[in-house]
């Protein structure tokens, strides 16, 4: 079965672009893992190898007063934050709604005041205002958006953010290249298009994510300021 929906996601991916993995997420709890939003925000989950290298890129852009998650699931990423930053408001924005529903049952049952969420997909950061965010990230997010609409999506990052956007993303030495079902970007040329220069890369290894991630997966540190 597993081979099966991966060759359908293939043929999907290709054909219908962002669109497919945009109807995939927002309806997996039905047609794939009832509870993959529960899952999420499990110990083990929360525990991640990787989330550490993610969260010690945010803390160099302390203080934080908005910070903002694109594709946050059910809140992982915010949970820890939230710990780490009490005075910072979190926000996060998710095409599932069922994802945001759990992550909102969460925060209340563990009465945590700084995250806020919303049900949106990637798009729906353009209803923001300018630099209304310090830090604006993604984690495994940007891997299901396809090159017709990448570009969009990272200048709109650029106009909301103020400090620092922060990506764990797959990194491709081409322009862009499709790979294990996922999307792959040269992003040093991508910002660069964007008229931004000023970025890092950090490629990362076994000790913060194996598989595909430790051969792909990258953090992208963009400044701002």
């Amino acid at each position: 079965m597993k081979k099966l929906l991966r060759r359908v996601k293939r043929i999907a991916d290709k054909v219908f672009g962002t669109k497919a993995d945009e109807f995939f997420w927002r309806f997996r709890h039905i047609i794939h893992d009832r509870t993959w939003a529960e899952s999420y925000v499990s110990r083990e989950a929360l525990e991640h190898s990787h989330r550490k290298f993610l969260f010690q890129v945010i803390e160099r852009h302390a203080p934080l007063g908005k910070v903002l998650e694109i594709g946050c699931a059910s809140a992982p990423n915010l949970i820890i934050l939230s710990q780490k930053f009490p005075e910072t408001e979190f926000q996060g924005i998710d095409i599932s709604e069922n994802a945001i529903s759990v992550g909102k049952k969460y925060v209340k049952e563990h009465n945590i005041p700084n995250i806020s969420l919303k049900a949106g997909n990637a798009d729906s950061i353009k209803n923001f205002p300018d630099k209304s965010f310090d830090v604006v990230f993604t984690d495994a997010v940007m891997i299901y958006v396809g090159p017709e609409k990448i570009q969009a999506i990272l200048k709109e990052m650029v106009r909301v953010a103020k400090k620092a956007i922060i990506l764990v993303e797959w990194w491709s030495d081409k322009p862009y290249a499709y790979e294990a079902d996922h999307w792959a970007y040269n992003w040093k040329k991508l910002f660069e298009e964007a008229g931004i220069s000023n970025l890092k890369i950090t490629r990362l290894t076994d000790d913060s994510w194996k598989g595909e991630w430790a051969k792909r997966g990258c953090i992208v540190e963009v400044k701002l300021i």
